[in-house]
């Protein structure tokens, strides 16, 4: 099974702040902390050797050892602090923190609420708009940016532009901003669990939730957040290449991959599909076998 590259290169970005902090922690040690194979972590910690700033001379590279079972780090040119938090980790954060305040005692709530604090401030709630107009969508941009300002949730019932249907979700939004015509909010979507951009006219109507935050609902079989397995023929590469943000795993088999897709719409994943033709073919689930014959008996309908 191969790894991504962006997993290796962020876990090579923390092994050195790691290693200044726990000079001396041995091979062994240090796979398991940050859960790989000892093969994996030496494999790192050979690449991390080579690496340094431009000039790559003895003097520009990373100087640490580990010839001995046993990692210490002399010299770590630029890599000496913590990558920071994207922000979609700075979000994810705060809403298992809130989560964990519903279960925990008086003492520990203040402890987490003076950390999310810190991580508010750091994730910056504060609305960014480029533009603004006087239009009919003014009172829902209020409603948007009061929300942003509580950090609290709303929800909005939202036409979308894939399947030209009405539904009800509950965000948190983050920030807005204009891009072109039109102006998009960017939130934290408890209904499907990840990040989202929502276009402010296509929400038809919005109200204040109690429900600021959420570990997840219910969900009806395989909507957005649900794992997708797939099998991608080797003239299909290109796929697991312009989508390895939402692939959690990638094995090589006889004439192509096995490939593991999570956390992404099924409309968006079954159309894309289709435009692969026999090159993908779904292995998991059957909800989505289905959904893609549909899609496919439809189009073929046209052409009829």
């Amino acid at each position: 099974m191969s790894e991504a590259s962006t997993t290796r290169t962020a876990r090579a970005l923390d092994l050195v702040p790691f290693l200044l902090e726990n000079q001396g922690i041995s091979v062994e040690e240090l796979a398991d902390e940050f859960g790989i194979t000892q093969m994996q972590i030496l494999e790192d910690l050979n690449l991390l050797f080579v690496c340094g700033l431009p000039g790559y001379s003895p003097l520009e590279l990373i100087d640490m050892n580990f010839e001995d079972g046993y990692v210490t780090v002399s010299d770590p040119q630029v890599l000496d602090k913590p990558r920071k938090l994207s922000k979609p980790e700075l979000t994810t954060l705060l809403v298992s923190l809130e989560v964990m305040k519903t279960m925990a005692n008086p003492d520990v709530r203040q402890e987490l609420e003076d950390l999310q604090a810190k991580l508010r401030a750091v994730l910056d709630h504060k609305p960014t708009i480029d533009v603004v107009v006087n239009e009919p969508t003014d009172a829902k941009l209020d409603e948007i940016l009061q929300a942003i300002v509580r950090g609290c949730a709303v929800e909005i019932n939202y036409l979308s532009a894939h399947s030209d249907k009405e539904s009800w979700r509950t965000i948190i939004p983050n920030r807005v901003y204009v891009e072109g015509r039109h102006t998009y909010v960017e939130s934290w979507c408890i209904t499907s669990q990840g990040e989202r951009v929502f276009r402010l006219d296509r929400i038809l109507a919005i109200r204040k939730s109690d429900q600021a935050f959420s570990a997840g609902v219910e969900r009806s079989d395989h909507e957005p957040g649900d794992d997708y397995l797939l099998f991608v023929s080797d003239n299909a590469r290109i796929f697991i290449e312009e989508n390895s943000a939402v692939i959690a795993h990638t094995a090589k088999i006889s004439n192509g991959y096995e490939v593991l897709v999570t956390a992404i719409d099924q409309d968006w994943l079954v159309r894309t599909i289709a435009g692969f033709g026999p090159e993908i073919a779904v292995l998991n689930p059957p909800a989505l076998k289905a959904a893609l014959s549909g899609h496919l008996t439809a189009i073929r309908s046209l052409y009829q």
